[in-house]
């Protein structure tokens, strides 16, 4: 009841009171710490400063009953240059801790980084106060192993951040993962962004989220509340950050919290410009989604109207994305601190290699590049498709692939090796933008390749794009594996966990292609496998509606189990 009282007792929460107080400097007698108490009247607290067996603690007890807290300050300095390091353990620390909390601070007299333990306390248990005093010197020992650890790795691996270059890796890996998708799939979130002198433009939008090819803009309107812009001219230029934010660079802020954008879009047909062209009206909504002062985060919503009933409506007008919705947002770094970073990491890698120095990853991406121009577009490339800005990415990327790609057959064998990873990535963000043709343009490039990363990605194209070569190129890779590994029970586990992929998507292909029953006894067949069953049991379920709603649109045919074997595999691949 003392802690009930303490808490929801208003009276005494406006009333001060230093019984907190005195039941803390009892424990501190009693267990024979010496301690100083210190007023602060400016900030309505007292600082009792005090030592517990050989550690020095201060605690903050306010002029309220709530509670206080105790901190363990400065218990490891580290040098200014190891501040990503401290940070990334301090936040996996307090990832895990429930009652400690670490933090950081800049000693500038000695210039060094100070780490220091907090935790807070609102009634006085001698026991427990003993215990959590206690844990502090342990979590101390821990944090510093773990730092002597972590630079050893560091050394090894000549990484200026260790946790931030394995971050990259498994990013990477993460979105070729994530390409692999199941039918009942909602989420469609591409991390697009514009800055001040990259926009993301209307036409950009059209073409990336909507597949439009041959249109043309007759009108655009944007509605701010009661207010509405028309845009005169440059319709394909207009910039779709604009609906919200004001300003540019440092000084852009959101001055809208919603807007919407309304196109008159004419679809053309180019075997017949003659005929009378169709037309769609395309809504775009825009929506405030955050800011975290470098950038401005908004929400972009389109949709298309139906088409009309008209011979001028080809198949191709009807083929088309009716709607999509993706994070945009606005960044607030100019070009040229983006330079300045550059500039940095490509004297840095020419540095350690005249020094015998080991590359980072991205360093050895553009070291090969003799180009400056070439290697800039690679290395901001590479860095905004890791975080989902795949259209700024390809805006990167297809600089540096159209000025390599004249010059491919005089190009010495490692920058072969550069401009085929170029490609490589331009079917990443393709395919996550699901651009699955253009993707494919991209990746068969990769036809035959060995290694499993691209081996993946190229699968995942051709399941996703509902491509009838998928099949064939499953089997081709099944054949060359159980060609190259004659015993299986030598085979690597990355080589199986490879299998179990191409398993999946063959069996994800088979419902595509109206093999129900195929695909549902490869799935049945995975339900036992830990890395399989969540999987296949989601499939087993969509597959499960797929005849449901078949049944009820047909209930008097005949089931689909003839007609779903009527073709055997081998003819669909």
């Amino acid at each position: 009841m003392k802690i009930l009282d303490r808490l929801f007792n208003s009276d005494n929460i406006q009333q001060p009171s230093d019984t907190m107080k005195d039941d803390f400097i009892a424990f501190l007698k009693s267990n024979n710490c010496n301690y100083k108490e210190i007023d602060e009247p400016d900030e309505e607290q007292v600082r009792v400063m005090f030592t517990y067996q050989g550690g020095n603690y201060f605690a903050l007890i306010k002029n309220s009953n709530i509670g206080f807290e105790i901190n363990y300050p400065a218990f490891f300095a580290a040098p200014p240059g190891d501040l990503q390091l401290v940070r990334a353990m301090c936040n996996r620390a307090n990832s895990s801790s429930l009652v400690l909390k670490y933090v950081y601070t800049f000693d500038e007299e000695e210039n060094c980084i100070r780490v220091h333990l907090s935790f807070f306390i609102n009634a006085i248990y001698p026991e427990q106060l003993k215990l959590l005093l206690g844990a502090c010197f342990a979590c101390q020992r821990d944090f510093i192993d773990n730092y002597h650890d972590a630079k050893k790795t560091e050394t090894e691996s000549d990484e200026a951040d260790v946790e931030e270059a394995a971050c990259r890796t498994m990013r990477e890996r993460y979105l070729i993962a994530m390409q692999e998708m199941r039918h009942d799939a909602t989420s469609n979130g591409h991390g697009w962004r514009a800055d001040a002198n990259r926009g993301i433009t209307l036409e950009q939008w059209l073409d990336k989220a909507m597949s439009l090819r041959n249109y043309q803009i007759d009108s655009l309107k944007v509605v701010r509340g009661t207010q509405v812009e028309t845009i005169d001219s440059n319709l394909a230029a207009y910039d779709l950050s604009r609906m919200l934010i004001k300003g540019t660079g440092k000084d852009a802020i959101l001055a809208h919290q919603s807007a919407v954008a309304i196109a008159r879009v004419s679809l053309w047909d180019s075997e017949n410009d003659d005929a009378e062209q169709p037309w769609r009206i395309i809504t775009i909504t825009a929506m405030a989604d955050g800011d975290d002062d470098k950038s401005i985060y908004f929400r972009v919503t389109s949709t298309m109207s139906a088409a009309t009933t008209s011979r001028s409506n080809t198949l191709s007008t009807y083929r088309l994305n009716a709607s999509t919705s993706n994070i945009m947002a606005y960044d607030r770094v100019p070009d040229e601190q983006r330079q300045q970073e550059f500039d940095y990491m490509w004297r840095d890698a020419r540095i350690k290699i005249r020094d015998g120095e080991q590359l980072s990853d991205q360093q050895q991406l553009i070291y090969d590049v003799t180009r400056a121009d070439i290697a800039y577009n690679l290395y901001w490339g590479r860095s905004f498709m890791l975080d989902k800005r795949y259209v700024q990415a390809l805006q990167h990327f297809e600089n540096a692939y159209c000025d390599m790609l004249p010059e491919f057959f005089n190009l010495p064998e490692n920058l072969r090796a550069t401009f085929m990873n170029i490609c490589y990535y331009m079917g990443i963000c393709y395919c996550e933008l699901q651009q699955y043709e253009r993707a494919f343009y991209y990746l068969q490039l990769f036809e035959g390749d060995p290694r499993v990363q691209t081996a993946t990605t190229l699968v995942n194209c051709l399941a996703c794009a509902h491509d009838i070569r998928v099949f064939r190129t499953i089997d081709t890779i099944v054949s060359e594996i159980a060609e190259h590994f004659k015993d299986e029970d030598e085979m690597p586990e990355g080589i199986h966990n490879f299998l179990k992929l191409l398993s999946r998507r063959r069996a994800y292909a088979l419902i595509n292609f109206n093999k129900l029953d195929d695909a549902e006894q490869a799935f049945k067949e995975m339900l036992d496998d830990p890395d399989n069953g969540d999987y296949a049991l989601s499939e087993l379920a969509h597959i499960a509606r797929l005849r449901e709603q078949r049944e009820q649109a047909a209930p008097d045919s005949p089931s689909d189990s003839t007609a779903d074997n009527s073709t055997s595999d081998a003819s669909a691949s």
